[in-house]
């Protein structure tokens, strides 16, 4: 049977967000695979926005879902600081088999993000954020 494309959207959070960019994220949040006993861990691929170029691939393993939630977050604090100031990303969820290749497809994008490790917000991209994930922030510092 083969893998369904993880159900549900990657979530970033943060605690600044500017016009539904989250800046600097800290965490990136998924529902696993239907399939999930097919899966052997999950990758996290972070590219930027318009050409699509790959940036960084994190791979996380097969961190458990919350019990409450049945999601999976993952701290992408450190990977996020080694990206590029001022570039705008989003990034997918790909599910692993146990030789490390891809099975069954991209997850849907995240929203936008970016390291806001510059000075001042930074200008929105032209292509605009992906319209499919749902973006939150914690203001509680």
């Amino acid at each position: 049977m083969k893998p369904t494309v993880i159900a549900g959207a990657l979530l970033l959070f943060a605690s600044t967000a500017h016009a539904q960019i989250v800046i600097t994220p800290t965490t990136a949040v998924f529902t696993p695979s239907t399939d999930d006993a097919m899966v052997s861990g999950y990758r996290i691929v972070k590219r930027q926005i318009g050409p699509g170029t790959v940036t960084l691939l994190l791979d996380i393993g097969k961190p458990a879902p919350d019990p409450q939630t049945g999601d999976i977050a993952v701290d992408i604090s450190a990977a996020v600081a080694l990206l590029p100031v001022g570039v705008y990303y989003e990034a997918i969820v790909q599910m692993l088999n146990p030789l490390g290749v891809v099975i069954g497809g991209n997850s849907p994008p995240s929203n936008a993000f970016t390291n806001g490790g510059g000075p001042g917000p930074p200008t929105p991209p032209l292509s605009g954020p992906p319209t499919r994930v749902v973006i939150t922030g914690d203001d509680s510092g």
